[in-house]
């Protein structure tokens, strides 16, 4: 199946109101995605900057003195060059507690973030993932009462081999927000043809995986990919009745392009405007748009911009 050129009928970048504005050069560093590793301006190098050029005043006073000033002049200079340092150093002084109190807010605001982070982590492993293990045990002991060559044993086994990927999927967000880190799964290209391989397996797709990036995306930002074409798998499977897809990631012109395009399964009905919420909000948190449009083949296309 092949993507021709695309003519996008809307674009969803400022439709949702809870959606952050999208920022220019978002991911040029891990920083840009994480409040609390960005660096701005330290008051303590703006005071200690105010203090030198002070200090470099009273230096140059001192040095008017020595090169011979006239002796009534020296008690107004002294005067001056002293406050000069006072004033200096008091800057300096103001500076360092400003900063402080931002390093304190900080740690502050990371601290929360963290127990955040670790809450969510313990609701997932005794809420979200407990299901998903009772399911696995009942696939278990339901192989084990099938016999030998009944046509069922193919699917169970199937979706006990899909509950498995389920559950490790979540466990590896558990640890990520518990603060462990992340078991490396391979390149962006081994995630997404595994992300492929589940979602036809379950909802019969056939699709075509085409990457033609010039930069390998670095490894969070990776992940959100393979977020965006899982998503968009989920959604052809579950809403539409198209039996072929193509997923292409490529670069252009300082943005990497997703598109996802279905065959609309022999769709009769006209086609109709949708707006793709997850995605778009997604997207936006990354400073990129999406953009949704029909199709030659009469499906649909999905096209989603993020800025490099």
């Amino acid at each position: 199946m092949e993507i021709s050129a695309f003519r996008p009928t809307r674009t969803l970048t400022a439709e949702l109101p809870e959606a952050p504005a999208p920022r220019s050069n978002p991911l040029s560093s891990r920083a840009r995605h994480d409040p609390l590793r960005a660096r701005p301006i330290s008051p303590l190098r703006i005071g200690l900057a105010v203090s030198a050029v002070l200090m470099l005043q009273f230096a140059a006073t001192v040095g008017w003195l020595a090169l011979g000033a006239a002796p009534e002049a020296w008690p107004a200079l002294l005067l001056r060059a002293a406050a000069l340092a006072l004033l200096g150093y008091a800057i300096a002084l103001c500076a360092g507690i400003a900063a402080a109190r931002q390093r304190h807010l900080q740690l502050l605001a990371a601290t929360a973030v963290d127990r955040e982070r670790r809450k969510i982590s313990l609701d997932l492993h005794d809420g979200a993932l407990q299901p998903y293990l009772g399911l696995k045990l009942g696939l278990e002991a339901l192989r084990r009462k099938v016999e030998p060559g009944n046509a069922l044993t193919r699917d169970i086994d199937e979706l006990y081999r899909m509950t498995q990927e389920s559950i490790a999927e979540l466990r590896g967000y558990v640890r990520v927000l518990g603060g462990r880190p992340r078991r490396r799964a391979g390149d962006l290209a081994s995630a997404l043809r595994r992300q492929i391989g589940r979602f036809e397996a379950f909802y019969g797709l056939k699709v075509d995986l085409t990457l033609s990036c010039a930069d390998a995306p670095g490894e969070w930002l990776a992940e959100e990919i393979a977020q965006m074409v899982a998503e968009s798998l989920s959604n052809i499977g579950r809403h539409t009745a198209a039996r072929r897809v193509a997923v292409a990631l490529a670069t252009a012109e300082r943005e990497l392009v997703l598109r996802i395009v279905d065959d609309g399964g022999g769709r009769e009905a006209a086609w109709r405007s949708f707006t793709p919420v997850s995605l778009t909000l997604r997207a936006n948190r990354l400073g990129g748009r999406v953009e949704v449009a029909p199709h030659a083949d009469g499906g649909t296309e999905v096209r989603i911009a993020i800025p490099l």
